[in-house]
């Protein structure tokens, strides 16, 4: 019966410390990309997030993801995207950013449309991550009706 007692122990450790395990690694994994806040989001509207949002982009723009590739030997992806429409730059029809693999990058898929908010990174390449206002066009309708009308694209390449 004491022998029992002490699997039963044992096991009853066991399985609490990969329980704290998991807890510990499931904080970190939460914590891996942190987005600043502007404000409380209580106190600032959608409008206000937008209006905000198109202020701080390089370029906000509509498109077509039409290809995505790894850039070797790093963790980050090169999105190209068929320009729709832009409220921040007139944009040339085919634009390429980059956004991190994991963590704090976007996750674009091809063959969807989305609203892009992007920013010069270091390199002076156009990037954008999961802390911009970055959505599927089909669930940007708000934002789309307080930008208004956008720029058709150009034929030719975007400057810097």
């Amino acid at each position: 019966m004491n022998k029992l007692k002490g699997l039963n122990m044992k096991k009853i450790i066991f399985l609490s410390i990969g329980f704290i395990v998991m807890i510990i690694f499931a904080s970190i994994t939460a914590l891996a990309c942190s987005c600043p806040t502007v404000g409380s989001m209580t106190r600032i509207g959608s409008e206000s997030l937008t209006i905000l949002s198109l202020r701080n982009a390089k370029v906000v723009f509509s498109g077509e993801v039409v290809g995505i590739k790894k850039i070797p030997k790093t963790r980050m992806l090169q999105i190209r995207i068929e320009v729709k429409e832009s409220w921040k730059k007139v944009l040339p029809k085919e634009i390429t950013i980059t956004t991190e693999l994991g963590g704090c990058g976007y996750d674009f898929q091809v063959g969807t449309e989305y609203l892009v908010f992007a920013n010069s990174s270091d390199d002076g390449n156009l990037s954008t991550g999961l802390c911009l206002r970055n959505r599927e066009l089909y669930k940007a309708t708000e934002e789309l009706e307080i930008l208004g009308k956008g720029n058709q694209p150009r034929r030719n390449k975007l400057s810097n």
